[in-house]
């Protein structure tokens, strides 16, 4: 795939390529200290990488295709680094403390669950 067809690929919707500030929005500290479910998959401070594929599976990043596009477009971030060709974190870990508890910090109760029975 040439240059000019991967710029093509992973443009938005519209017409416009945005997929490297959308996600840099989902790891900047606006955004992570106030996202339970991103702030458990990266580990806030712990900073672990997060699958490109998980990201795209974002709402508002499903438009964006293929994935190898939106790692393309993201290898150009000075905020977010990729890793081993398919994972993203931040270059600089998180250091303000997160406003909620990452959803892996979260137990989950029984009657969260009312379709788990005891045979399950």
């Amino acid at each position: 795939m040439s240059s000019e067809e991967q710029n093509h690929a992973a443009e938005a919707p519209g017409g416009t390529s945005t997929e490297e500030p959308k996600v840099e929005y989902y790891f900047s500290d606006e955004n992570l200290p106030s996202d339970a479910h991103l702030l458990g998959k990266c580990g806030g401070a712990e900073n672990k990488p997060v699958s490109v594929k998980h990201i795209c599976g974002f709402k508002k990043m499903r438009g964006y295709r293929p994935h190898t596009a939106v790692i393309a477009s993201l290898k150009k971030s000075t905020f977010l680094e990729i890793v081993d060709g398919k994972l993203i974190r931040r270059k600089v870990p998180l250091s303000i403390k997160p406003t909620v508890e990452s959803e892996a910090t979260v137990p989950v109760k029984k009657e969260d669950q009312p379709w788990m029975t005891k045979g399950m």
